[in-house]
């Protein structure tokens, strides 16, 4: 592998695991945070608002693996994946941009940046 796409595989690393903390910081605000009053999100909403929230994380973790999967053996699929569970987290914003969408978007920016430069290793496959 090249040194631009070992840089370019250090930055989408980077990127992704940026991603990956702010998912876990949204978990954690949902959790700990007021937003009415003394209730958190989760109290006001019920538990079932953590599968909203926890979705970026997840996402950021799965695209990760993929991208890591592109990066080491060249997998041309991998890319796919990733690039659907994006288009995903994408949806996810426009569906809650009048709630939690815009909290959302800057994990979904920051994978796809990771996705664009991830290099494709090894044999394509």
């Amino acid at each position: 592998m090249d040194a631009d796409a070992l840089t370019r595989g250090r930055r989408a690393f980077w990127l992704t695991a940026g991603a990956f903390v702010w998912g876990a910081v949204l978990v954690a605000a949902a959790l700990l945070v007021p937003v009415s009053g003394p209730q958190t999100l989760v109290q006001q909403n019920g538990s079932h608002v953590l599968l909203v929230v926890a979705a970026p994380a997840v996402i950021a973790a799965l695209v990760g693996i993929a991208l890591r999967v592109r990066c080491s053996r060249g997998g041309l699929v991998a890319g796919y994946v990733a690039w659907v569970l994006i288009a995903v987290l994408f949806a996810e914003c426009l569906l809650g941009i009048l709630s939690v969408g815009l909290y959302i978007a800057p994990v979904a920016l920051l994978l796809a940046r990771a996705a664009t430069i991830a290099p494709l290793g090894g044999a394509p496959g």
